[in-house]
């Protein structure tokens, strides 16, 4: 019996040796293996939204400072808004064709060299001649009136008419189903360094144009689109898409570009992949006129912030002639929907404010980039991790937890300066 007791006793104890060390071994390799791939493969979008938590918490601890480009660009940019006195003055939005054609007339005597219609414009004015023509029958009775209202001058035709004096973008809306005319694309979008079929940038089979009248009278013409993030926020604005699969431009991108005076614009590509320069090209930057802007994979322009800016122009004292002297001249200007707003990493803003947000950043050259720096994060990481493991292992848990609370501040500092000093976003995942 003691013989048999000292037996299980030493195979016991030899179990302990060959699986003990083996399993301790076994799962800090295998957590750092998994939050390897993590990193790597972004499964359910995961790295991504801690990315975002981080990168959100960067800009709201600092924000842009807020300036106007007008002294480095010639153009300032600003957002026509509705106070109380705008609402008492044209009624609620949407405002008619007819109003908007008035503003975008006291824009252009204002000195403005752009008008940007953020908003769709689609459909007939309802005050328009024709739509009452369509609910008015024939007969005896409605004939004089009917001739009467057929010489009446369209308020589509009198917003186009002030859309051609002012000089204008529209824009149109893309979507999976065809839902409108296809809409006539004004610039020429060239690529260097790849091919469009091979980009990542968002696709749709169609679009809904603005009305052929108001098209027509619009210098440039480009998406109206604002996707945002699985998390609902928007944070980067886009310069192109696809349609159809042909590239199209935001229409943010065709305000750059009528406002440097060229045809078209120049998407650079360049080699990619978790290893900088082995991978299938991807968009680097947009090249339009003198304006260089960094740019996503996807196509994207990532928005750097401000607090406390000073571009709304109320419509109501745009109309009444009280804005300051010289305030709209060379501005470029974004009449956008007055009731829509999106998420941002600093708040909730109106659509408008977005946009001329992200003008000025192209403007400035203040936009924010994220490097091709997925590979050196992991292998950070890996070597990271291999030295937390060894340290615990060799000389125990306190060390260990000295090392990685020494990484992890290092990682953070680095990552903080390169975004408070060079407007990078690395990832101290």
């Amino acid at each position: 019996m003691n013989l048999i007791r000292g037996q299980n006793a030493a195979g016991a104890h030899l179990v302990k040796l060959s699986e003990g060390p083996v399993a301790l071994w076994a799962w800090p390799v295998a957590v750092l293996c998994l939050a390897l791939l993590v990193l790597l493969g972004d499964p359910w979008g995961a790295a991504t939204h801690v990315r975002n938590i981080a990168f959100d918490a960067y800009r709201y601890a600092k924000p842009r400072t807020y300036e106007d480009p007008r002294a480095r660009s010639g153009l300032t940019v600003k957002v026509l808004t509705a106070d109380r006195a705008s609402y008492a003055k044209f009624g609620s939005w949407p405002w008619s064709h007819a109003t908007l054609a008035k503003l975008t007339e006291d824009l252009k005597d204002s000195g403005a060299a752009l008008v940007v219609f953020a908003v769709p414009l689609d459909q007939p004015d309802p005050a328009s001649p024709k739509t009452v023509l369509n609910y008015l029958p024939a007969g005896p009775t409605t004939d004089p009136i009917r001739a009467t209202l057929a010489k009446l001058r369209s308020p589509d035709d009198v917003l186009a008419r002030a859309m051609a004096d002012a000089h204008s973008v529209t824009g149109f809306t893309l979507a999976d189903a065809a839902h409108g005319p296809a809409p006539t694309i004004k610039t020429a979008i060239r690529m260097s360094g790849g091919r469009a079929e091979t980009l990542l940038v968002p696709g749709y089979a169609a679009a809904a144009a603005a009305l052929p009248v108001i098209e027509k009278a619009s210098l440039g013409i480009g998406a109206l689109n604002l996707p945002v993030d699985a998390d609902g926020k928007l944070r980067a604005l886009p310069i192109v898409f696809k349609r159809a699969g042909k590239l199209v431009p935001g229409i943010d991108a065709e305000a750059v570009r009528l406002a440097n005076a060229v045809a078209g614009m120049t998407l650079v590509a360049k080699p990619g992949g978790v290893l900088p320069g082995l991978g299938a090209p991807q968009l680097t930057s947009a090249r339009i006129g003198l304006v260089d802007t960094e740019i996503a994979s996807d196509g994207t322009m990532l928005i750097n912030f401000s607090k406390d800016a000073k571009r709304d122009i109320s419509a109501a004292a745009l109309e009444a002639k009280t804005l300051p002297a010289g305030v709209l001249k060379n501005a470029v200007v974004y009449i956008a929907p007055l009731d829509a707003t999106v998420m941002t990493p600093l708040g909730a803003r109106s659509v408008g404010d977005v946009r001329a947000e992200a003008l000025e950043n192209i403007l400035l050259d203040a936009g924010l980039s994220r490097p091709n720096a997925l590979g050196a994060e992991v292998l950070f990481a890996a070597l990271g991790g291999a030295v937390i493991i060894f340290l615990g292992f060799r000389f125990g848990l306190i060390w260990a937890g000295v090392a990685a609370a020494v990484l992890i501040a290092l990682s953070q500092a680095f990552a903080w300066a390169m975004f408070a000093n060079s407007r990078l976003l690395v990832d101290a995942l």
